[in-house]
Parts: C-alpha cells; sequence; structure tokens
C-alpha cells in the first residue's frame, strides 16, 4: 500500500505529542548510535513511518529511505550480530508537486462550490480551488525489531494500555499515595481516651 506524505505528518505529530512515545524512539535511536550503525553509508537519512510500537519481549520501528539512499546492508548486519531484527521491502511515497506553475497544477479535476464536490477540470464554479499533481517515488522501507532488554531502562516505568497510550507508572503511585494521605488526614482515627487506638 502506497505511503502518502499525510501518514509521515500524521505519525510526526503522534510522536511529538506524546512524551512516552518520543522517549522510546529517543532511546530506540539512542541503541542504534550506541551500535555505530550511523557510521554506514545513508542510515542517518531514515525517516521514522511507524513505532515505536512496544510488544511483550520486543521493540519495533520502521523508518523509510528514498530509493537513491539505501542504507548499507553492512550496518544490518552490525545489528543481526546484536540480536536485533532487520527487514527491508520496497514501496511507493505519493506527495504533492509543488506549484510553479500552471503545468504543476491538476487540470483534470477541480472543487466545484455548487455541488461541494469535485468535478471535471471545464465545470460550472470550479474556479478557485486547484489541486497539486501527485507525484510518487519509490522508497525503502526498513524495519528494526530489537529486544527489550536494549530499552527496558527506560520504558519499565510504563504500563502498555494499548494503541500507543501509556500510564506512567512512577506519578500513578506519587498520585495514590498524595490521595491515600489526603483520605487519612480527612478522616483521622477516633482515639480512646487513654490514648489507645479502637
Amino acid at each position: 500500500m502506497p505511503i502518502t506524505s499525510q501518514d509521515l505528518n500524521n505519525h510526526l505529530r503522534k510522536v511529538s505529542e506524546g512524551e512516552t512515545l518520543l522517549d522510546m524512539l529517543l532511546e530506540f535511536e539512542n541503541i542504534l548510535d550506541e551500535v555505530d550503525l550511523y557510521a554506514y553509508k545513508n542510515w542517518i537519512k531514515g525517516e521514522i513511518l511507524e513505532g515505536p510500537d512496544l510488544a511483550r519481549h520486543w521493540i519495533s520501528a520502521k523508518f523509510m529511505y528514498m530509493s537513491d539512499d539505501m542504507p548499507d546492508p553492512a550496518g544490518a548486519e552490525r545489528l543481526l550480530s546484536r540480536g536485533i531484527k532487520v527487514k527491508y521491502h520496497r514501496d511507493e511515497l505519493k506527495y504533492p508537486k509543488k506549484i510553479e506553475n500552471w503545468e504543476d497544477v491538476d487540470q483534470s479535476q477541480s472543487y466545484n462550490f455548487e455541488t461541494g464536490g469535485f468535478t471535471s477540470w471545464g465545470g460550472l464554479g470550479g474556479v478557485g480551488f486547484v489541486k497539486p499533481k501527485v507525484l510518487t517515488e519509490n522508497v525503502w522501507i526498513v524495519e528494526i525489531t530489537m529486544p527489550r532488554k536494549y530499552v527496558d531502562n527506560t520504558i519499565q516505568d510504563y504500563v502498555d494500555l494499548g494503541d500507543d497510550d501509556f500510564i506512567d507508572t512512577d506519578a500513578f503511585n506519587s498520585a495514590t499515595q498524595i490521595q491515600a494521605d489526603a483520605q487519612l488526614n480527612a478522616n483521622p482515627q477516633p482515639v480512646m481516651p487513654d490514648g489507645e487506638d479502637i
């Protein structure tokens, strides 16, 4: 299934808005840096496409590389020697062409404000909205799956709820303790006249 520029933007927004996902991604990238992966040609040029996805024993992420920037397979061998799985496959990236003149506009369709939909270019009411041509380029998708032991020092304090939702267990435990202290202070235990508890 082709990848769109909107898919990339949506995932980047999701990662940047969630502190937990960003922390996991930074730790994931730190492991790649520690094994000197970026010393190999083109590995630094990858864009995050999916992930990091957390499983019981594994954490994985997919990176996209332009067709001419295929990452050096020798770098993948370095990962494989440490028990990290690497998969390559080809896909297509669809993105809008930058509009510089009328030749960059998709003239087959225009937006019809009367009907609220797209019509042929010659249709009535199609003035005012132009759609850029869509370009397609071949890309490499590299999926890296590493054992959680490499990143557990960062993610052990989070509980996975599914759908990329996590609970920070340290914050949860602190909130629970604060709530228990507040209830204890609000409802003090009755004391017997001689000073013994009931």
